[in-house]
Formats: structure tokens, C-alpha cells, sequence
């Protein structure tokens, strides 16, 4: 089972959201939705909480692209 770390997603699921509208794919993209297309990745920590020049060496746990994991640690 997976779950939602306690933040406020409203402005990140908005930046999404508004991606996908603007490429003309918010019928497929822009929501982590049964039937919508997605690519994410489920970082060991929340990158937000960390200082940017240390993102990149956070440990990823699972990418999931076009709805399919491509890769599990």
C-alpha cells in the first residue's frame, strides 16, 4: 500500500495538471488517476525537505513510467 506524505500537494498537483493542459494531453496526463498515464519517481526521502544540491544523490525506490514500474530498488 502506498501513501501520501503529509504535505500540501495542491500547488504541485496544479504544475501538473497545468502541463498536461497545455500540451493538450489532460485527457490522459496531469493526474495520478486509474486510466491516466504516469511517470514518477518514489524518492527513500521527500526532496522537497532536502537542500537542492542534494537531490540528485538521494536514493530512488521505484520509477513508474507511462504507468509501468521500470525500475525497483
Amino acid at each position: 500500500a502506498y501513501e501520501i506524505v503529509s504535505r500540501d500537494w495542491s500547488s504541485d498537483v496544479c504544475f501538473f495538471r497545468s502541463g498536461a493542459l497545455a500540451v493538450g494531453a489532460a485527457h490522459e496526463r496531469g493526474r495520478i488517476k486509474p486510466g491516466f498515464v504516469a511517470d514518477f519517481a518514489l524518492w527513500q526521502e521527500d526532496p522537497s525537505l532536502v537542500a537542492a544540491a542534494d537531490v540528485t544523490a538521494l536514493p530512488v525506490l521505484r520509477t513508474i513510467s507511462r504507468g509501468r514500474t521500470v525500475f525497483r530498488a
